[in-house]
C-alpha cells in the first residue's frame, strides 16, 4: 500500500514491519502474560478498565505477525476466563499511530477482526499520544476525576517521552506502565549533552538534570541500571522491574521497563520475565538477544539454576525463626519468584536444613508455618 507522496513520516524506520525478531516476541509475550493476568485481576473490582497503546503502528508484520496492538486485543479475545471478564467490565482499547501509513494500515487490521463482544471497545486514534493522554489529563483534572484502571505501553519512535506525563500517569492509584526505553540512542544522547537542545530533551525524559550524574560511569549495564533506577524515581513508581534487549553478547539496545505501585503488579511481571528466559537473571537482571530464534525458545521449558535463592534463603533465617509468608514478602524486592522460593523451602526441609518450628501436618506455604534453620 503506498504513501501519498507528501504525507509526513514519523515512523523512522518503517522497515522493522519488514520482519519479526526475537525483539517483537519478547515484548508481545510479555504484553500477552501480563495482560492475561491483569484483565482477571483488575475485573472483579472494576466496571472499566483501559489498555492503551501510544505507538500502535501498523498491528502486524509484513511476515504474518500480529503488532502490539492486535496482541493485546487477542490476549482478551482468547482468554479462557473472557466471557467472566465481560460480565463483570468493559474494556476499551486505545490504538494510537501518528504515522498516516502505520494508520491506514491499522484500520484495515481492525476492520477485518470482525464484530466483536458489546463490551470490548476499540479506539483507533491517527494523533500524536502524547498530545491525546495530555488532553485526557486536563479533562480528568478540570472535572476532578478519577482514571479507570489503565495499562499503558509506551512504544516511542525516538526518546522524547515526557516523564511529567508519565508521573502524572503514574499518581492514578490503578495504572501500569510498560515501556520500551531505545537505550542505545538515549545513552547517546546522554554523552552528546553539549549540543543544542539534547539537554533540553533528556532534561524532559527525566524531569530534571540528575541524569547528569550517569554519564560519569564508565560500564554500560552499569550507567543503564542508574538510569531506570531514576526513572523509577523521578516517576514516583514503587516497582521498577525491566529487561535487557541485548542486540549482541554485551550491547544493550533496548530495555523494557514495567512501572507500578502494586505489589500484585510486581509479582506478575516477575512471572512474565521468568517465563521468557528462564536462564537470563545474571548479576541481578534479564536479558534476552535479538538472535534468538524466538520459535525455538517457545519450545523450551528449562529450569533455572534456584542455588542463589536457597543461599538467600537461608540467609533470610539466620536471624532468627520466620514466617514463610514473611520471607515471600520478602523476596518481591529480589527478581526471584514465589513459586521458586516454594520449591527451595520444600527442599530445604526434606534435606534438613530448615525445620518448622510451630507446626505439624501438611507442609505449605498456605499454613504459614514458622520456619527455622535446622
Amino acid at each position: 500500500m503506498s504513501q501519498k507522496p507528501n504525507a509526513p513520516r514519523f515512523d523512522t524506520h518503517p522497515d522493522y514491519w519488514e520482519e519479526y525478531t526475537n525483539f517483537q516476541n519478547v515484548k508481545h509475550f510479555i504484553i500477552k502474560r501480563y495482560l492475561s493476568g491483569w484483565f482477571n485481576i483488575m475485573a472483579t473490582r472494576n466496571g472499566r478498565i483501559l489498555y492503551f497503546d501510544t505507538h500502535a503502528g501498523r498491528g502486524r508484520h509484513e511476515t504474518g505477525e500480529l503488532g502490539s496492538p492486535l496482541v493485546a486485543l487477542h490476549a482478551l479475545l482468547n482468554h479462557r476466563l473472557k466471557d467472566q471478564i465481560l460480565s463483570q467490565c468493559e474494556v476499551i482499547f486505545y490504538f494510537v499511530e501518528i504515522d498516516p501509513a502505520n494508520f491506514k494500515h491499522l484500520k484495515e487490521e481492525i476492520s477485518s477482526i470482525g464484530e466483536l463482544p458489546e463490551k470490548i471497545k476499540l479506539r483507533p486514534i491517527g494523533a500524536d499520544s502524547f498530545s491525546v493522554l495530555k488532553e485526557i489529563l486536563r479533562d480528568l483534572r478540570s472535572r476532578n476525576a478519577q482514571l479507570a484502571p489503565a495499562f499503558f505501553f509506551i512504544d516511542p519512535y525516538g526518546i522524547s517521552i515526557p516523564g511529567d506525563l508519565l508521573h502524572e500517569l503514574m499518581q492514578y492509584p490503578k495504572v501500569e506502565l510498560f515501556v520500551n526505553i531505545i537505550w542505545r540512542e538515549l545513552d547517546a544522547q546522554m554523552h552528546q549533552q553539549g549540543k543544542p537542545g539534547v539537554s533540553e530533551n533528556i532534561d524532559k525524559y527525566f524531569r530534571g538534570e540528575e541524569w547528569r550524574d550517569i554519564i560519569e560511569t564508565r560500564e554500560s549495564d552499569e550507567r543503564a541500571n542508574k538510569a531506570i533506577n531514576l526513572l523509577r524515581k523521578k516517576i514516583d513508581a514503587l516497582w521498577a522491574t525491566y529487561i535487557f534487549m541485548m542486540r549482541d553478547h554485551s550491547a544493550i539496545r533496548y530495555i523494557l521497563l514495567h512501572l507500578t505501585n502494586h505489589d500484585k503488579g510486581r509479582d506478575l511481571i516477575k512471572d512474565c520475565l521468568w517465563s521468557i528466559c528462564p536462564h537470563a537473571q545474571v548479576e541481578g537482571s534479564f536479558f534476552a538477544r535479538k538472535t534468538e530464534d524466538y520459535r525455538q525458545m517457545q519450545l523450551l521449558s528449562a529450569e533455572p539454576d534456584l542455588s542463589p535463592l536457597f543461599d538467600w534463603c537461608k540467609k533470610e533465617l539466620e536471624g532468627g525463626p520466620r514466617r514463610w509468608q514473611e520471607i515471600i514478602d520478602d523476596l518481591r524486592s529480589e527478581l526471584w519468584i514465589e513459586s521458586q522460593l516454594n520449591k527451595v523451602i520444600r527442599d530445604m526441609r526434606k534435606n534438613g536444613v530448615i525445620k518448622p518450628s510451630d507446626f505439624t501436618g501438611r507442609f505449605s506455604g498456605k499454613r504459614n508455618p514458622l520456619l527455622e534453620l535446622a
